[in-house]
């Protein structure tokens, strides 16, 4: 009769011992899915910090760009005014009856005033050159934004879509544990159930 009710014992601590396991097992796949997850959420809380530092980044850049481009047309013009001068004022030159008549005074006056002219086109090319360098840089960096703002929307949609598995998995496990502790293994464990009765 002993021997009976000892055998009929065993089966019911094999199973016990069995979800005990499963119920580790469980307990930890569900510890180690929540620990990932919170890294999941931290990284993609700094992807979306970086989006937002880029957007603001981008704005301020929008606004250097802008004025860039104003200082640029501005030492654009005032170089193309000056080369036109120049030009207009090379073109001028007198002849040699002109410089006769006014006993070379003429060529003098001509050649300090393309002196003149010339050095205005020099003063007017630093300027051109210093916007010019403002404006590629500032378009060089806005760029570079641009790509580091899509590489961490990139990051942020790869992270939202792991975040949603491995709480998919963080939900599966916590129903297996439920499972467990009410005793109720599915269809899996069936046989075993109904080997109790």
């Amino acid at each position: 009769m002993r021997r009976v009710a000892n055998e009929h014992a065993k089966p019911a601590d094999r199973a016990a011992d069995a979800d005990r396991g499963d119920y580790a097992r469980s307990e930890h796949v569900r510890g180690a899915a929540l620990t990932r997850l919170a890294d999941l959420r931290r990284d993609a809380n700094a992807a979306y910090a970086a989006i937002s530092a880029a957007d603001v980044a981008l704005e301020s850049l929008a606004g250097q760009r802008v004025a860039g481009e104003r200082v640029l047309r501005g030492a654009l013009a005032r170089y193309q005014a000056a080369s036109r001068a120049l030009a207009a004022h090379a073109r001028a030159k007198p002849g040699h009856v002109a410089q006769l008549r006014s006993g070379f005074r003429a060529g003098r006056e001509w050649l300090a005033r393309q002196t003149d002219l010339t050095a205005a086109v020099r003063e007017a090319c630093e300027p051109l050159a210093a916007a010019r360098r403002t404006v590629s840089g500032v378009k060089s960096e806005f760029a570079a934004q641009v790509r580091a703002r899509a590489e961490a929307v990139t990051a942020l949609r790869r992270l939202t879509a792991e975040c949603v598995t491995v709480l998919a998995e963080v939900e599966l496990e916590k129903t297996r544990l439920q499972e467990i502790s009410r005793g109720d293994r599915g269809g899996a464990d069936t046989p075993r159930a109904n080997q109790r009765l």
